[in-house]
């Protein structure tokens, strides 16, 4: 639905061949030049003031003067508030608010023209009178401290003037979390609980209720906007009563069922903004829309599909309207954050010209982000990704595949398939797959390229797949434990011993050691080594059955529902060590094994060592050694409609340029970008988590430091020995641990279990070789 929709919108610009907008300040109409339809918002991105890499900007607005205000935090001293007079080109710091409030951590922060405003400030409970959080739990009969210490907050409804005089107000537990001022000074704020009040400008106090189930709140001229699950709510704030109904913004933003669940569920918000004569403009991962409320037209005036909004990484905070551009503060994937903004260029086609098809069995954010990026590279190309399985639709991996498949013999297919979880050498092998090796060598002269990873389907001469990105199998926890881990019989010893393996890391023990063993059973042929399959099973078996032995009821319970989970699920579930970290650091287990997908996750057991002295990782890989997961395999085919763009395309995605700007799991096979991922402190110090029972203890916190340069040295060294490649084939995956689980449940034997995969795999082998 959400492709439908996307190309809906496309074909409506395409038919216009113009945004037509009839707003004053904006473009009317697109200019024509040689058959070609121009005029688009581009997009970019602001240069933020300051020198603080730790400054995120938390808000924004146009003031009376037209000049740009914005509202930063840096982590160090209070909010800081900034101008532009220039359309973000420079900036000048107006004021500071008083160094206190560099204590809190502002959830947000909302202004008026005037150049006032009020944020909402979480600080730990009871520090702003001089307590510490464990003095409070003491008062409060918590002895221990240990649940204020990682949960107990206090909220503050903070209010500034434009010379950033403030005065913080202690609210009620569980309030405002939202407020948006109108233009004209008036403050809607809306609770955790969905309630949405009018509030007191000058102390946040709760004045008017208006609703109890809003999901968001927005502001255009004196109206108070909530989104609701039955519709968009309009109230008159100066008077608190309710307006007529918007049909048409209500049909935009509900149509169908599906937008609104969009908006509220995944993490992406909606803003709203207006601009001088008081239209309304909101931003949404589709773009950006404007309307007269109470008309009966929404119009696209920015297409998400063409710039960063689509990002599935990127979260909008807030927009403004200005001298005929938007301004929307944005955050993105590992704290990264700032300001985009989209100014109309006449000089660009209103369509891209050009259409480039990349598909992938299941959405990838880093994909995802990788086309927005490119896009702006390259602004004559539009990117349209498809996704084979939404996870919505009931598709199985085998449907998916064999529709891709039709598409691809009637000449319909994409130009470049991401191959994760595919048969790449069946791809390869029937030659529907164009030749890779000289862009390889191009990049890897250039750059450098792991070239252990970057050439693992390498036949011959040829080179048709390469993994723009990789995991590496290990093992991590206690060194004493680690050092006593040899293989899967000393895995399975280990097992056995209290303390060792949580039900969790039990649970993803199949299909961790899978990615690492199961490239041992396919034999030259490409069939399936039966007797190799039988020691996995059988090992496995003999794992669970000794650490089920020492385990509680309640522990192998919740193993087998999470076994259940992840089978279900297996096509997100990449084997991850991360996460145990804190469990090792927590003295709940000594031991993961899995696969290192990513610096901080090297940096969580590096960072627990600094703590205890006696955390390690190390290469482990079941029944083959020195592994690696390819990830974000890349392909072109020979039918490819765009094959020039489409070698762009992966060109970038292995450029040092492209992997450090596109996020997604796995170690850049590129060295440069590898390189920079490890000399990269920006996060160190700042990146942390909390973990611990439910019931309040054994809570733990730890702050994740970059690792040192021993530690760097031996990823680089780990990386540049790795020399077997693991296995990823989703269907071929499934079917051993849908059968492996039956075994461990105890319903089927270790022997019952290997001929009913070996049945399947025969049969699937047969049909896909």
């Amino acid at each position: 639905m959400k492709q439908k929709r996307r190309k809906m919108v496309r074909n409506f610009i395409s038919g216009a061949m113009a945004f037509c907008l009839g707003v004053s300040g904006f473009p009317v109409a697109a200019q024509e030049a040689e058959g070609t339809a121009l005029g688009r918002y581009v997009e970019t991105e602001v240069s933020q003031p300051g020198s603080s890499e730790q400054m995120i900007v938390k808000g924004l607005v146009r003031m009376e003067d037209g000049r740009i205000r914005i509202a930063t935090e840096n982590y160090e001293d209070g909010p800081e508030l900034w101008d532009s007079y220039d359309g973000g080109e420079t900036w000048e710091l107006a004021a500071v608010l008083p160094q206190e409030y560099g204590q809190f951590y502002f959830t947000e922060i909302n202004m008026c023209p005037d150049g006032s405003g009020a944020g909402i400030g979480m600080i730990e409970a009871g520090a702003r009178n001089g307590k510490e959080a464990s003095e409070t739990a003491e008062e409060s009969g918590d002895a221990d401290g240990e649940t204020a210490g990682s949960f107990d907050f206090d909220l503050y409804y903070v209010c500034f003037d434009g010379e950033g005089n403030a005065k913080a107000t202690l609210m009620p537990e569980g309030n405002v979390n939202q407020i948006r001022f109108t233009r004209d000074g008036r403050v809607l704020g809306m609770s955790y609980g969905g309630e949405a009040w009018i509030l007191d400008r000058e102390t946040g106090e709760l004045s008017q209720e208006l609703a109890s189930s809003a999901s968001m709140i927005g502001v255009c001229g004196q109206e108070g906007l909530l989104l609701t699950e039955d519709g968009v709510l309009r109230y008159d704030l100066p008077t608190g009563e309710p307006l007529e109904r918007d049909e048409a913004l209500e049909e935009a933003l509900y149509s169908g069922g599906e937008y609104y669940g969009d908006l509220t569920s995944s993490g992406h918000q909606i803003v709203f903004a207006e601009d001088e004569e008081g239209r309304l403009y909101y931003c949404t991962r589709n773009g950006i829309f404007s309307h007269v409320m109470g008309g009966s037209v929404v119009e696209q005036v920015v297409d998400g599909a063409l710039c960063s909004l689509s990002d599935t990484s990127v979260s909008v905070l807030a927009m403004e309207v200005a001298d005929g551009s938007f301004y929307v503060i944005y955050t993105g994937s590992m704290g990264t954050a700032g300001i985009l903004k989209y100014t109309y260029d006449p000089s660009v086609a209103s369509v891209p010209e050009r259409e480039l098809t990349i598909y992938s069995l299941q959405e990838d954010s880093g994909i995802r982000q990788a086309a927005v990026q490119f896009q702006k590279l390259y602004p004559d190309t539009y990117i349209s990704y498809e996704v084979g399985m939404s996870g919505e639709d009931g598709i199985t991996v085998s449907d998916a595949l064999r529709t891709l498949n039709t598409d691809i013999l009637a000449g319909n297919g994409p130009d470049v398939l991401i191959l994760d979880e595919m048969t790449v050498n069946a791809y390869a092998g029937k030659g529907m797959l164009t030749d890779l090796s000289g862009l390889l060598e191009e990049i890897s002269e250039r750059e450098g390229l792991w070239e252990n990873i970057a050439y693992a389907y390498q036949k011959e001469n040829t080179i048709c797949a390469v993994p723009a990105r990789f995991g590496i199998a290990v093992a991590a926890g206690e060194v004493s434990v680690l050092n006593r881990l040899e293989d899967l019989d000393s895995l399975a010893e280990l097992a056995g011993e209290e303390g060792t393996l949580t039900w969790g890391e039990m649970a993803q023990l199949p299909a961790a050691l899978y990615y690492s063993c199961a490239g041992s059973w396919k034999k030259k042929d490409g069939t399936i080594d039966q007797d190799c399959l039988m020691e996995y099973v059988m090992k496995l078996k003999q794992i669970y059955d000794n650490w089920e032995d020492q385990a509680t009821e309640e522990e192998r319970e919740s193993c087998m529902e999470s076994f259940g989970f992840l089978l279900n699920n297996s096509g997100y579930f990449k084997g991850s060590v991360g996460g145990s970290e804190m469990s090792i650091l927590g003295g709940l287990s000594k031991l993961a094994v899995g696969i290192l997908l990513d610096i901080i996750d090297y940096a969580g057991y590096t960072s627990v060592n600094q703590i205890t002295g006696s955390c390690k990782i190390r290469l482990f890989g079941g029944q083959q050694a020195k592994v690696y997961v390819p990830l974000c395999t890349l392909g072109i085919l020979n039918t490819a409609r765009e094959p020039e763009r489409a070698m762009d395309f992966v060109s970038y995605l292995l450029s040092g340029e492209g992997q450090t700007a596109v996020g997604g799991d796995g170690f850049p096979v590129n060295k440069a970008a590898f390189r920079e991922t490890l000399e990269d402190d920006t996060w160190s110090g700042q990146y942390s988590a909390t973990s611990g029972n439910s019931d309040g203890s054994a809570w733990v916190d730890l702050t994740y430091y970059q690792p040192s340069e021993e530690e760097r040295q031996w990823l680089t060294d780990a990386a540049d020995s790795l020399s077997v490649c693991g296995e990823t084939e989703r269907v071929q995956r499934e079917a051993v641990l849908a059968d492996t689980l039956r075994c461990l449940k105890g319903e089927i034997s270790p022997e019952e279990a290997v001929n009913s995969i070996m049945q399947k795999l025969n049969l699937y082998l047969a049909e896909n070789q």
